[in-house]
């Protein structure tokens, strides 16, 4: 499930840490590859390149099949888009579901015998969300899900009239808070940190490892919170038991000495790092023109949104620290390649990084998670800036061509299925004060907000 098995991931800014146990080659014969969400540190396409071809692979069916068509062009020829609350009965008596959330993550339902596993990964878990799928499923006997937030709001901004630590220590707190409030409505036999053991390794993001939360913190949050339910902290190579409980097949890693740990790990892969760094594409001489034909066609395109958009952008692209700037005022050249002092929003980052995106090698959300970029906001402009995000991840040919896919006929299928869900999230949406976290009204929702719109 989601096999993030070698080198990193989200734009060569998320390592594995503790250190994979396994390779795809060490895996031996796979039968089923499951994958709940798009996200890069999920749908790895280095690791699935190296897994059996023979591997039926199943992915959530949603409004884009673009997962499933990418399986088939690396070598899959079994790939089953699974449909919402579908059941996919497997041979060996295993039955597998999906529940999907929000506009990609998803959820995996599995059951072989008796014995049940509901893997969360990403899946946000709003209280209404768990209490209906608890309508229909027993208490699982293994429940996995994130225990992190992963998302470089805050640790990679500056935002004018807040300070970062209070930000960081309230994040920091809601997810914890939000692992143990889900644990506590599924009432698993074992609870189980999972998904978000990772640790930045390029140089000048190292530091930002330490505001990762371990996976004890979620376990020790849990047990203030619902002492009655179990759990497990499975590090790579470990194994779990439903009958048994924990079996420890794994090297032990030393989570109340990260920092040490990550000292090793980074000078054992440093020539891994150097070569990851070295094959980054670097941007031709033409990149500033490239860049401001990009984004002519994707503000163009998006004019509903423009007027929710930061006024001024500023792009600070490194090593040069040449000023690229947006001016989402003007009618049509909105690029100026100069510095611009009065900015509503200012993003430092590689060159070399933002030419991926601006040329489809990387997806501008994986540019965002990979947390190798610097912001700087005003509290004001934290909506509009989150705005801004939202274009370029969900839609580069235009908010109202989005929208208009709800009436093809995946659109059909996917509404079909999870109407009743999509009128609360719309609900939730207009009653929201801001889309960017934690700017939201606690008021008007229990849950935890949608952290990809």
């Amino acid at each position: 499930m989601d096999p993030w098995l070698v080198g990193p991931s989200n734009g060569n800014g998320w390592w594995h840490l503790p250190a994979a146990a396994a390779t795809p080659e060490s895996l031996g014969s796979v039968d089923y590859v499951m994958i709940s969400h798009v996200h890069n540190d999920h749908f790895h396409i280095p690791s699935l390149k190296r897994l059996p071809k023979t591997a039926t692979v199943m992915v959530p069916y949603g409004l884009d099949p673009w997962m499933a068509n990418a399986l088939r062009e690396i070598g899959f020829n079994r790939v089953t888009e699974v449909e919402h609350g579908q059941t996919q009965h497997l041979p060996g008596d295993i039955s597998v579901e999906n529940y999907q959330h929000g506009r990609i993550h998803s959820a995996y339902w599995l059951q072989h015998g008796n014995e049940t596993v509901l893997n969360l990964n990403d899946c946000p878990t709003p209280d209404w969300w768990l209490r209906e799928w608890l309508c229909r499923h027993p208490p699982p006997d293994v429940a996995l899900s994130a225990f992190s937030y992963a998302s470089p709001f805050p640790v990679c901004y500056d935002v004018r009239g807040e300070n970062r630590e209070h930000l960081l220590s309230e994040n920091v707190a809601r997810v914890l808070d939000q692992f143990a409030r889900t644990m506590g409505m599924l009432q698993p036999r074992f609870a189980v940190p999972f998904a978000t053991q990772y640790g930045f390794f390029l140089p000048g993001c190292r530091w930002m490892t330490s505001n990762i939360p371990i996976p004890q913190a979620a376990l020790d949050t849990l047990s203030s919170r619902h002492p009655n339910v179990g759990s497990a902290l499975l590090n790579p190579g470990d194994r779990l038991s439903v009958r048994d409980g924990k079996t420890l097949l794994g090297d032990p890693f030393d989570w109340d000495a990260r920092e040490r740990e990550l000292d090793s790990e980074t000078e054992m892969r440093a020539d891994e790092i150097n070569k990851a760094i070295a094959e980054e594409e670097q941007p031709p001489p033409d990149c500033f023109e490239r860049f401001a034909f990009y984004f002519k066609g994707i503000i163009s395109k998006n004019w509903v949104l423009r007027r929710k958009l930061p006024n001024r952008i500023a792009f600070v692209t490194e090593p040069e620290d040449e000023w690229w700037a947006l001016d989402c005022t003007r009618r049509r050249d909105f690029a100026s390649r100069s510095e611009v002092v009065d900015v509503s929003l200012q993003i430092r980052l590689p060159r070399a990084l933002l030419f991926a995106a601006l040329e489809g090698q990387i997806h501008w959300e994986t540019l965002y998670l990979s947390n190798r970029l610097h912001i700087t906001v005003d509290k004001d402009d934290l909506d509009s800036e989150w705005q801004f995000w939202r274009m370029l991840f969900n839609f580069p040919e235009g908010i109202l061509r989005d929208r208009l896919r709800l009436f093809s006929t995946r659109g059909r299928r996917v509404l079909r299925r999870r109407y009743s869900e999509l009128l609360r999230l719309v609900r939730e949406r207009i009653a929201r004060s801001s889309n960017r976290e934690p700017y939201v009204d606690a008021a008007n929702s229990d849950s935890t907000s949608e952290r990809s719109i």
